[in-house]
Protein backbone atom coordinates (compact mmCIF):
# COMPACT_ATOMS: atom_id res chain seq x y z
CA UNK A 1 0.00 0.00 0.00
CA UNK A 2 1.45 3.34 -1.17
CA UNK A 3 0.14 5.94 0.60
CA UNK A 4 1.79 9.57 -0.87
CA UNK A 5 0.03 12.00 1.32
CA UNK A 6 1.55 12.93 4.64
CA UNK A 7 -0.67 13.30 7.72
CA UNK A 8 -2.25 16.82 8.31
CA UNK A 9 -0.91 17.92 4.28
CA UNK A 10 -4.68 17.48 2.74
CA UNK A 11 -5.81 21.26 3.37
CA UNK A 12 -2.12 21.68 1.96
CA UNK A 13 -2.31 20.08 -1.22
CA UNK A 14 -5.15 21.40 -2.08
CA UNK A 15 -4.18 24.71 -1.75
CA UNK A 16 -1.19 24.21 -3.63
CA UNK A 17 -3.06 22.58 -6.24
CA UNK A 18 -5.94 25.44 -6.27
CA UNK A 19 -2.82 27.79 -6.49
CA UNK A 20 -1.39 26.21 -9.63
CA UNK A 21 -5.26 26.22 -11.31
CA UNK A 22 -6.14 22.41 -11.40
CA UNK A 23 -9.75 22.71 -12.21
CA UNK A 24 -12.24 20.62 -10.59
CA UNK A 25 -12.09 17.52 -12.75
CA UNK A 26 -8.63 17.34 -12.55
CA UNK A 27 -8.93 17.55 -8.74
CA UNK A 28 -11.23 14.93 -8.40
CA UNK A 29 -9.31 12.90 -11.21
CA UNK A 30 -5.97 13.35 -8.50
CA UNK A 31 -8.54 12.38 -5.67
CA UNK A 32 -9.60 8.99 -7.09
CA UNK A 33 -5.66 8.79 -8.15
CA UNK A 34 -4.87 9.06 -4.42
CA UNK A 35 -7.83 7.10 -3.40
CA UNK A 36 -6.58 4.40 -5.20
CA UNK A 37 -2.48 4.56 -4.08
CA UNK A 38 -4.51 4.62 -0.28
CA UNK A 39 -6.63 1.32 -1.36
CA UNK A 40 -4.04 -0.66 -2.43
CA UNK A 41 -3.60 0.03 -6.72
CA UNK A 42 -7.30 -0.92 -8.62
CA UNK A 43 -9.03 0.68 -5.49
CA UNK A 44 -10.97 -2.90 -5.33
CA UNK A 45 -9.72 -3.74 -1.88
CA UNK A 46 -10.29 -2.77 1.66
CA UNK A 47 -8.72 0.20 2.72
CA UNK A 48 -6.17 0.18 4.53
CA UNK A 49 -6.59 0.27 8.64
CA UNK A 50 -4.70 2.78 8.86
CA UNK A 51 -6.56 5.23 6.81
CA UNK A 52 -9.85 3.46 7.25
CA UNK A 53 -11.14 6.96 8.96
CA UNK A 54 -10.01 8.67 6.07
CA UNK A 55 -12.12 7.17 3.53
CA UNK A 56 -15.39 5.27 5.37
CA UNK A 57 -16.85 2.98 3.17
CA UNK A 58 -19.79 2.71 5.20
CA UNK A 59 -21.87 5.28 6.45
CA UNK A 60 -23.89 5.09 9.88
CA UNK A 61 -27.01 7.54 10.38
CA UNK A 62 -28.18 7.68 14.10
CA UNK A 63 -31.59 9.54 14.65
CA UNK A 64 -31.98 11.52 18.33
CA UNK A 65 -34.96 12.96 19.76
CA UNK A 66 -38.33 12.27 20.31
CA UNK A 67 -41.60 11.14 18.09
CA UNK A 68 -40.74 12.93 15.27
CA UNK A 69 -38.43 9.80 14.35
CA UNK A 70 -40.06 7.37 16.75
CA UNK A 71 -43.15 7.08 15.37
CA UNK A 72 -43.93 3.73 15.09
CA UNK A 73 -47.02 4.06 17.48
CA UNK A 74 -48.38 6.77 14.81
CA UNK A 75 -48.37 5.28 11.20
CA UNK A 76 -50.88 2.31 11.82
CA UNK A 77 -48.89 -0.18 10.78
CA UNK A 78 -47.16 1.98 8.18
CA UNK A 79 -43.62 2.63 7.56
CA UNK A 80 -41.81 4.78 10.51
CA UNK A 81 -39.21 7.62 9.87
CA UNK A 82 -36.53 4.72 10.55
CA UNK A 83 -37.86 2.46 8.36
CA UNK A 84 -38.04 4.57 5.22
CA UNK A 85 -34.52 6.06 6.02
CA UNK A 86 -33.62 2.60 5.48
CA UNK A 87 -35.26 2.35 2.58
CA UNK A 88 -33.79 5.33 0.70
CA UNK A 89 -29.85 5.18 2.20
CA UNK A 90 -27.70 3.68 -0.47
CA UNK A 91 -26.22 0.13 -0.26
CA UNK A 92 -24.11 -0.90 2.78
CA UNK A 93 -25.12 2.30 5.02
CA UNK A 94 -26.83 2.32 8.28
CA UNK A 95 -29.59 3.41 9.90
CA UNK A 96 -30.49 3.62 14.04
CA UNK A 97 -33.44 4.90 15.72
CA UNK A 98 -32.02 6.29 19.25
CA UNK A 99 -34.82 8.39 19.67
CA UNK A 100 -38.01 7.86 22.11
CA UNK A 101 -41.39 9.00 22.19
CA UNK A 102 -42.15 11.55 24.52
CA UNK A 103 -38.34 12.67 24.66
CA UNK A 104 -37.50 16.50 25.57
CA UNK A 105 -34.65 18.06 24.26
CA UNK A 106 -32.23 16.87 27.84
CA UNK A 107 -33.12 13.84 26.97
CA UNK A 108 -31.19 13.82 23.58
CA UNK A 109 -27.76 14.01 25.70
CA UNK A 110 -28.41 10.47 27.28
CA UNK A 111 -29.49 9.39 23.29
CA UNK A 112 -26.06 10.68 22.69
CA UNK A 113 -24.26 8.94 24.89
CA UNK A 114 -25.58 6.17 23.24
CA UNK A 115 -24.56 6.26 20.21
CA UNK A 116 -23.09 2.63 18.34
CA UNK A 117 -19.49 2.76 17.93
CA UNK A 118 -19.50 2.97 14.05
CA UNK A 119 -21.66 6.16 13.97
CA UNK A 120 -21.18 8.68 11.30
CA UNK A 121 -23.91 11.33 10.96
CA UNK A 122 -26.16 12.19 13.29
CA UNK A 123 -29.89 14.01 13.14
CA UNK A 124 -31.72 15.18 15.92
CA UNK A 125 -35.32 16.33 16.05
CA UNK A 126 -36.55 17.67 19.86
CA UNK A 127 -38.37 20.45 21.65
CA UNK A 128 -41.83 19.75 20.30
CA UNK A 129 -42.35 17.73 23.90
CA UNK A 130 -41.00 20.93 26.02
CA UNK A 131 -43.05 23.28 24.03
CA UNK A 132 -46.53 20.87 25.20
CA UNK A 133 -45.13 20.03 28.84
CA UNK A 134 -45.08 24.49 28.54
CA UNK A 135 -48.57 24.68 27.44
CA UNK A 136 -50.58 25.18 30.54
CA UNK A 137 -49.61 29.16 29.94
CA UNK A 138 -52.25 29.13 27.21
CA UNK A 139 -55.15 28.21 30.27
CA UNK A 140 -53.14 30.87 33.15
CA UNK A 141 -55.30 33.60 34.24
CA UNK A 142 -52.99 36.76 34.21
CA UNK A 143 -53.97 40.62 34.86
CA UNK A 144 -52.07 42.09 32.09
CA UNK A 145 -50.77 41.00 28.68
CA UNK A 146 -47.51 42.11 30.14
CA UNK A 147 -47.39 39.62 32.98
CA UNK A 148 -48.22 36.94 29.84
CA UNK A 149 -45.52 38.08 27.85
CA UNK A 150 -43.10 37.99 30.62
CA UNK A 151 -43.95 34.31 31.49
CA UNK A 152 -43.72 33.10 27.71
CA UNK A 153 -40.31 35.06 27.27
CA UNK A 154 -38.99 32.90 30.59
CA UNK A 155 -39.82 29.88 29.22
CA UNK A 156 -38.11 30.63 26.03
CA UNK A 157 -34.86 32.08 27.81
CA UNK A 158 -35.26 28.59 29.71
CA UNK A 159 -35.93 26.49 26.56
CA UNK A 160 -33.02 28.47 24.98
CA UNK A 161 -30.32 27.61 27.32
CA UNK A 162 -31.50 23.81 27.63
CA UNK A 163 -31.23 23.81 23.92
CA UNK A 164 -27.75 25.26 23.01
CA UNK A 165 -26.71 22.95 26.24
CA UNK A 166 -27.77 19.72 24.72
CA UNK A 167 -26.49 21.35 20.94
CA UNK A 168 -22.94 21.97 22.24
CA UNK A 169 -22.72 18.25 23.66
CA UNK A 170 -24.08 16.64 20.59
CA UNK A 171 -21.36 18.68 18.71
CA UNK A 172 -18.48 18.02 20.37
CA UNK A 173 -18.87 14.53 19.39
CA UNK A 174 -17.48 15.91 16.40
CA UNK A 175 -19.71 14.31 13.56
CA UNK A 176 -21.97 15.82 11.02
CA UNK A 177 -25.18 16.82 12.24
CA UNK A 178 -28.60 17.91 11.05
CA UNK A 179 -31.19 19.71 13.56
CA UNK A 180 -34.71 19.67 12.44
CA UNK A 181 -37.17 22.68 13.20
CA UNK A 182 -39.48 22.09 16.12
CA UNK A 183 -43.08 21.34 14.61
CA UNK A 184 -46.11 22.66 16.07
CA UNK A 185 -46.98 19.89 18.61
CA UNK A 186 -51.18 19.23 18.22
CA UNK A 187 -52.16 20.68 21.36
CA UNK A 188 -56.30 19.70 22.21
CA UNK A 189 -58.79 23.10 21.56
Amino acid sequence: VAVDVPAGRERGLEEERAAAGFGRRRDRRLHLQKRRRVRGGGGNGPPHPAIAFIFPIMKHIVLLGDSVFDNKAYVNGGLDVIEHIRRQIPAGWKASLRAVDGSVVENVRKHALDLPDDATHLVISAGGNDAILNADILHQKVESSAEVLNKLADIAGEFEYRYREMLQGVLSLKKPTAVCTIYYPRIPE
